[in-house]
């Protein structure tokens, strides 16, 4: 038993798509139109849904390459200043030993 038009509809002893509330025959033309267009409309969706595990993707290597890219420059900037700090105080206490 499926939903089509509002209204539902099974297949009869014939095969013939029927109105289970009215138990009248519908066209086959309209139960093929009706699968045709839900046809469409699950390719539809598929394809909105490939289109937005695309764009997830995207976004998530964009995100990983900027944080990678903020953890190298924090790590340049502890390297940096650890080595400043180093050298200072080599000069401080060179220049107080004089």
């Amino acid at each position: 038993m499926t939903v089509v038009c509002n209204a539902l509809v099974d297949h009869d002893k014939r095969g013939r798509w029927t109105n289970i509330v009215d138990q009248q025959p519908m066209s086959t033309i309209i139960a093929a139109f009706t699968n045709f267009g839900t046809s469409l409309a699950a390719i539809g969706l598929s394809l909105l849904h490939s289109v937005l595990a695309v764009f997830q993707a995207i976004f998530a290597l964009v995100q990983n390459t900027i944080e990678n890219i903020l953890k190298l420059g924090h790590s340049i900037t502890t390297l940096v200043l650890e080595l400043f700090q180093g050298f200072v105080g080599f000069i401080i206490g060179e220049s107080s030993s004089l």
